[in-house]
């Protein structure tokens, strides 16, 4: 019987492998558990599989899932993707992991495009804008570098 437990754990894992950090008794907890309960035994687990110390969960009937909160207090809200706790444990489980790589890449991206917006050039086109200030040249720049190491 040992055996066929372990065999379903190892396919429970193999599906998202994340559950190989978590003993079996967690990952049999994770699986077991009702509706009314996921979002307690998942925030038992979390900060063993993602740097996370809590899920933000609904507390609506749907219990939907928001994001995260970090260790250090800081909240990760998940973008265009809410995801529910009634799919099986290992599907709510890689969806939270792509609705996180889906929010990080957007936060990113929208900080990279505001960044090249602010400093001169257009997000995707590469143009330089037109301003009526002086730019530096990067001559200049690394001049006063040098002057100012010295």
């Amino acid at each position: 019987m040992e055996r066929s437990v372990e065999s379903f754990l190892n396919k429970k894992r193999d599906y998202w492998p994340r559950l190989y950090l978590l003993k079996n008794s967690e990952v049999l907890n994770l699986l077991s558990a009702s509706h009314s309960t996921v979002s307690e035994v998942l925030n038992e687990v979390i900060h063993k599989v993602f740097n996370a110390s809590k899920i933000d969960i609904s507390e609506e009937e749907d219990a939907r899932i928001k994001g995260f909160i970090g260790t250090d207090g800081e909240n990760l809200a998940f973008r265009n993707v809410l995801l529910t706790t009634r799919s099986n444990i290992e599907v709510v489980l890689e969806g939270i992991t792509k609705a996180m790589q889906n929010s990080v890449h957007l936060s990113i991206t929208e900080a990279f495009n505001s960044l090249l917006s602010e400093s001169g050039t257009y997000p995707n086109t590469g143009e330089i804008k037109q301003t009526n200030e002086p730019r530096p040249s990067s001559r200049h720049s690394l001049r006063n570098s040098k002057v100012m190491s010295n």
